[in-house]
Formats: C-alpha cells, sequence, structure tokens
C-alpha cells in the first residue's frame, strides 16, 4: 500500500475566486478523480480549523493499492490538470509519499488488528 500526504498552503485569491472558493473547486476535482484510477483506494481532504501561521489550508490525503496505481494518478490527465492549476492556486505544498508493508489481523472480539511491517518515506517540498 501506498500512503499519499500533500499540504497546500492556498493564495488569498486565484482565478478571481476567493481562497475559501478555490479550496472547495481543488477538492470537488480531487474527490472526481477518485473514481477514474484504478487502484486508487482512498481520498480524503481535510480543512485547517486552526487558522495558524504556519498551518496548511488543506491536506490530501490518499491512499494507493501499489506504485503502478500511484503512477497512474500521477499522470491522469485530470491530475495534471489540478496540478497546473495549482500553480495559481498554491503558495506552497509540501508531498509525503510513504510505501507500506503491514499485516492484517482478526483478534478475539473480532476486531482487526494492523500491524505495520516496514516504510519507505519520499519527501518533496515545493516552496514559491
Amino acid at each position: 500500500m501506498i500512503k499519499h500526504i500533500l499540504f497546500l498552503r492556498f493564495n488569498e485569491s486565484a482565478y478571481g475566486n476567493d481562497k475559501k472558493t478555490n479550496v472547495k473547486i481543488f477538492e470537488e476535482k480531487l474527490l472526481a478523480i477518485q473514481k477514474k484510477v484504478n487502484g486508487l483506494l482512498k481520498v480524503e481532504v481535510g480543512f485547517d480549523f486552526s487558522n495558524e501561521k504556519d498551518s496548511s489550508d488543506v491536506v490530501l490525503y490518499s491512499e494507493f493499492e501499489n506504485k503502478e496505481a500511484l503512477h497512474q494518478y500521477q499522470i491522469h490527465p485530470d491530475h495534471e490538470d489540478l496540478k497546473n492549476g495549482l500553480a495559481k492556486y498554491a503558495t506552497n505544498a509540501e508531498l509525503l509519499i510513504m510505501k507500506c508493508k503491514f499485516k492484517r489481523q482478526k483478534t478475539n472480539n473480532k476486531q482487526t488488528q494492523i500491524s505495520f511491517l516496514s516504510f519507505e518515506f519520499c519527501y518533496l517540498l515545493f516552496l514559491d
């Protein structure tokens, strides 16, 4: 499983819209991609509620079945369009890609327990 985590800080305005509107447009585009990429298992978009000076406005969390699914996401035309739009939307971005090996076990009370066996990280920082 591959975990892809992106932190974004948006400009106050872009494309004639305010930050709040652009964040909503970004979220809608991201969620639409989920249905188009095989192996893209999960997409979540979180929003900053702290309003701290150094906090990100948006966090994208996604899970991929494997590296090939991540690659197909990265080259998908809708993702390319989204990345090109980020040049105006965002003032900076931080990306963490993590490959996880884990095992799942059922416990006595029928809950699933996940044990992480190993991690591999790739961290990228994009600044304006």
